[in-house]
């Protein structure tokens, strides 16, 4: 288990400085101006988000209707579906929704969580599609990014460094276990942002990289399993 939360740090550690300092050595950098963020290359930008993307939020609960109107039965993802770096949709709840409420979530766009466990808060994941029609609960923001600035899975893991886990802690509003933010806090998420060209080698890089540490990951959970359900028998 402790072997499992190193490779997490590893994974975190190697996010966090493809996006802050590229993926390229020996490159003349200077000071962000931004905390969490620290130096970065000289030829990079920094921006706030609401310069890049757009945001939306998803539907509420609960809404009840009168006879006459026609209601449609649709999926929707809910907070637990959005994983760090994944959507989970094994366990699929559906919504009945007026025609004029339907607003399908579109493939690339960018979910990010409003609330729940302080370290999981504004974690992204790209949508990629899979079910279609989809909508999303109102505790779940849809990020759609301005592709000539900004490659949708860079986004991703700027939400997974220490950039997007130290922003999102900084500003969400904290009870004892639980925080949230807010569509404006999104929108003012502070980014490095290199040219797309250069966040296309990135998030290649990254993939390659963090699916090998997801592997060995995914290994060691198997395993503490068995031996879970051996210890058990």
């Amino acid at each position: 288990q402790n072997s499992v939360k190193e490779y997490q740090k590893l994974k975190q550690s190697i996010i966090t400085q493809a996006v802050t300092n590229g993926i390229t050595p020996g490159r003349l950098m200077k000071e962000s101006g931004v905390n969490w963020i620290g130096n970065i290359p000289e030829d990079w930008k920094v921006t706030q988000l609401r310069h890049c993307a757009s945001i939306r939020s998803g539907i509420t609960l609960g809404k009840t209707y009168s006879k006459d109107t026609e209601v449609f039965e649709m999926p929707y993802l809910r907070v637990a579906n959005v994983q760090d770096g994944y959507v989970d949709t094994n366990d699929m709840a559906v919504l009945r929704v007026s025609k004029d409420e339907i607003d399908s979530l579109s493939a690339g766009e960018v979910l990010m969580t409003e609330g729940g466990d302080r370290d999981k808060l504004g974690r992204g994941c790209v949508w990629d599609g899979r079910i279609a029609p989809c909508l999303h609960q109102n505790h779940i923001f849809a990020v759609k990014v301005k592709e000539k600035l900004l490659n949708p899975y860079y986004l991703e893991y700027l939400t997974a460094s220490s950039v997007g886990r130290t922003y999102f802690d900084v500003t969400a509003v904290k009870t004892t276990n639980l925080a949230c933010t807010s569509s404006s806090k999104v929108l003012a998420f502070t980014i490095p942002l290199p040219s797309i060209e250069e966040q296309n080698e990135i998030v290649d890089y990254l993939k390659e990289k963090c699916g090998c540490i997801e592997t060995a990951i995914s290994k060691k959970e198997q395993f503490i399993s068995e031996l879970e359900n051996y210890k058990k028998s």
